[in-house]
């Protein structure tokens, strides 16, 4: 009995350890990988390590972007992160969109207008 609850304890502690690692990722890390867009089986997004995004429709590269993961703290002391993209091919093709959402599976960036308004939300789902 006693080994089938350190067993039951051992497990319960790894399985928060996990939890906590993957939450505590880094940005930069947790956003790697290829991103569906809800709803648009056709439109994907890449990040690799290499800060490139790649923007994907009918499984072809239409555009590449160099991107960073920058934040602002707003008076409140509320940490908001942003995602900046910029062309590889025209710099002066950029992109502003606030991070709503970064876990595992989900991807939520909100365009933040040139202007400072705010369009779009897009949602996407971790492949």
């Amino acid at each position: 009995m006693k080994n089938v609850i350190k067993v039951v304890v051992l497990l319960s502690f790894l399985s928060c350890k996990a939890q906590v690692s993957s939450k505590a990722m880094p940005f930069e890390n947790l956003i790697t990988g290829t991103w569906v867009l809800e709803n648009e089986n056709n439109i994907k997004i890449e990040f690799n390590t290499n800060q490139i995004k790649k923007n994907i429709v009918n499984s072809q590269i239409i555009e590449e972007y160099d991107y960073s993961i920058e934040n602002d703290v707003t008076d409140s002391g509320l940490k908001i992160y942003y995602l900046i993209t910029q062309n590889t091919n025209d710099p002066n093709e950029e992109y502003h969109y606030e991070i709503d959402t970064l876990t595992d599976e989900r991807l939520i960036l909100v365009y933040q207008l040139p202007n400072g308004g705010v369009g779009e939300r897009l949602i996407y789902i971790r492949l």
